[in-house]
């Protein structure tokens, strides 16, 4: 059973979140497919019927044009015959401008386009003491708050689609036995008290304790250097965490554990003060936690402001702590930015902390 889209997803959602609209249009364009798809959603009785449309000649529709929102008259839509509208019914008809479209970027790059039908009274939104017509105003902050929360769907349904992935690899890896075989490096005694230390400071927390078997343990052995074993360990963290997170002990299974077939090389960053070395870690381990609590926000729809992800952490620190050790770690956090810069991609979009400090550090070098 494969997952749907996530505009798939949102399509069949609307009902839900507005009680009795009238019709729902979403127009796209998948990547290899030169024409363009839609789908109505139209209400009968207390149901809903989900047909498809066939529509030609929009291909600019879907391709370009800003991320946002819109209100548009019945007759300004792009997918029906269009009525000639005379001046004095543009100037005059603002409230019957009810249908809201949404443009929002789905991860082909495209855009996805949908056409939500209101009425022109408050009903579809549960609001039932106002009367008379929906205002400019009202419209303004509905269709922020629509657009925000369907862009919110769309990235936490990408996270819970990278989440079902991982959960595929571990599961091939131990149906077709792909394994590392060679000889331990360390001890066994050494690797239990290094992921024991490590699940110590993991983001994530059971309510119990962490378990490690035997068995867990002698196959972290088998990874070829430290960087492997600690991602292993990190991903089977993750993965039993939401295999188990409603028990009180979490246990860490050696399917869990596996190491990719190419160990990713990235180059290091030379010093010959270690004491220079271990600070970059501690820095690079901070912006992995805070990257973690801010997905984890955003996965269930909340901003990842400072005071949220600071109250995510393990140990909770306040908003100003986080502003003040990015500012004594600035050039530590912008080497590290630039050194990957395929990491932490929730926090560089999202965390304004770091946001404001990337784009201080770009003035700075625009002026400079």
């Amino acid at each position: 059973m494969s997952l749907l889209p996530s505009r798939d997803q949102l399509m069949q959602s609307w009902p839900s979140v507005f009680p009795g609209i009238d019709r729902v249009v979403l127009l796209f364009n998948e990547p290899d497919n030169a024409g363009i798809s839609g789908q109505e959603l139209v209400r009968q009785g207390n149901s809903y019927r989900l047909r498809t449309l066939v529509i030609d000649g929009l291909e600019n529709l879907v391709t370009k044009g800003d991320l946002g929102y819109t209100w548009l008259h019945p007759d300004q839509l792009p997918f029906e015959n269009k009525n000639t509208l005379s001046d004095q019914f543009q100037l005059f008809s603002e409230e019957q401008h009810v249908v809201l479209s949404l443009r929002l970027g789905n991860t082909g790059g495209m855009v996805d386009f949908f056409y939500l039908f209101f009425r022109e009274d408050q009903s579809n939104f549960g609001v039932s003491r106002l009367q008379g017509p929906l205002d400019t105003a009202r419209k303004a902050l509905i269709g922020s708050v629509v657009f925000r929360m369907a862009r919110m769907f769309y990235k936490s349904a990408q996270q819970f689609f990278d989440y079902i992935e991982e959960f595929t690899s571990v599961t091939r890896g131990l149906l077709e036995n792909q394994s590392v075989d060679s000889e331990p490096v360390v001890g066994i005694e050494w690797i239990s008290h290094w992921a024991e230390d490590f699940l110590s400071n993991y983001p994530l927390q059971p309510s119990g304790r962490w378990v490690l078997h035997e068995s867990s343990l002698k196959k972290l052995q088998k990874a070829a250097d430290f960087n492997a074993a600690k991602t292993a360990l990190s991903k089977a963290a993750q993965m039993t965490a939401m295999l188990y997170g409603k028990e009180d002990d979490w246990t860490i299974l050696p399917a869990t554990i596996f190491f990719t077939t190419k160990q990713e090389v990235r180059p290091v960053e030379k010093s010959p003060i270690n004491n220079s070395e271990s600070r970059m870690s501690r820095t690079k381990q901070w912006l992995d936690n805070i990257e973690t609590a801010a997905a984890r926000l955003v996965s269930v729809g909340e901003e990842p402001t400072g005071a949220a992800v600071g109250q995510s952490l393990q140990r909770p620190v306040s908003a100003p702590a986080i502003t003040d050790w990015l500012r004594k770690n600035q050039r530590r956090v912008m080497l590290l930015l630039n050194q990957y810069p395929e990491k932490w991609p929730v926090i560089r979009e999202h965390f304004r902390p770091l946001t404001n400090l990337v784009q201080r550090e770009q003035k700075m070098r625009q002026t400079g």
